[in-house]
């Protein structure tokens, strides 16, 4: 449904968002982490947006550019902030 949405240039996957909803769901048939992501670019595809996602590695951002996603982030804020202000 969001990306049918006129406005929305891009779907994003924040990875430990879409982890934490999979996990506090209690439905039996609750999809893989995997599975959503290929839902998210598939979405994207059809109706013409672009599909995108937080990273940590470029490794991690080539195993999922060949899932479909066509834009990343690489590390996020938090990250950033452990790795070079508190050391």
């Amino acid at each position: 449904r969001i990306a049918a949405v006129a406005d929305v240039d891009m779907l994003f996957v924040g990875p430990r968002d879409l982890s934490f909803d999979l996990e506090a769901r209690h439905e039996t048939t609750t999809p893989s982490y995997d599975d959503c992501l290929t839902k998210v670019v598939e979405a994207a595809g059809r109706h013409r947006k672009q599909s995108g996602i937080l990273v940590r590695t470029i490794a991690e951002a080539a195993r999922l550019r060949k899932v479909g996603f066509t834009h990343f982030a690489v590390d996020g804020d938090i990250s950033i902030l452990r790795t070079h202000y508190l050391n």
